[in-house]
């Protein structure tokens, strides 16, 4: 891997949609000279449909979702299958524990968005099944982990991306959750 992430095999970035979590995981999974991996390109084509309409997934729609994405964590690490970064909303805690996030060599990342942000974003996006009509349902979903795996996803992606890897890296950050962003 392109830097020492220590035990850590699988990297999950998590929030709600327009939160970055494709854009962060990307770009840190090339950093890291690992794998991605988009969970929006697992949803069925049902649950695809259901979101475009604007209508939040159930517990019972994100089932077998889930499933699928818990298979490629435990094989990355069983050592069956290269490391990787996940992209997942990944929005309740029980969501979470199906992804096995909670076990030795998973970090989890939370992008903590204002809603504001969130919505400019979602209304900016063409081409995603996943729209502005969702925000609510997501909002409203979300039970964020515990602080200490927060970015602020406000943040510009190249000083994320740099927030992002001293977090996983265990380097002193540079940065608080509060400072100011400065808009450019």
């Amino acid at each position: 891997m392109g830097a020492d992430v220590g035990e850590c095999v699988v990297v999950v970035v998590m929030g709600v949609a327009g939160s970055g979590k494709s854009a962060l995981g990307l770009r840190l999974a090339t950093r890291l000279g690992i794998d991605f991996i988009d969970a929006d390109d697992h949803h069925s084509q049902t649950s695809r449909e259901k979101m475009a309409r604007g209508i939040g997934l159930e517990d019972e729609d994100r089932r077998p979702w889930l499933a699928a994405l818990r298979v490629f964590v435990d094989e990355a690490l069983s050592g069956n299958r290269r490391p990787f970064v996940l992209a997942c909303s990944a929005l309740k805690a029980a969501y979470r524990a199906a992804l096995g996030v909670e076990r030795p060599g998973v970090r989890l990342l939370h992008l903590e968005v204002d809603s504001a942000t969130l919505a400019r974003r979602l209304e900016r996006r063409r081409g995603h099944f996943a729209g502005p009509a969702l925000l609510t349902s997501q909002l409203t979903t979300l039970e964020r982990p515990p602080s200490e795996s927060w970015l602020p996803g406000e943040r510009p992606l190249a000083e994320l991306e740099e927030i992002a890897l001293r977090r996983l890296t265990g380097a002193p950050e540079t940065l608080r959750l509060e400072d100011p962003v400065i808009d450019s």
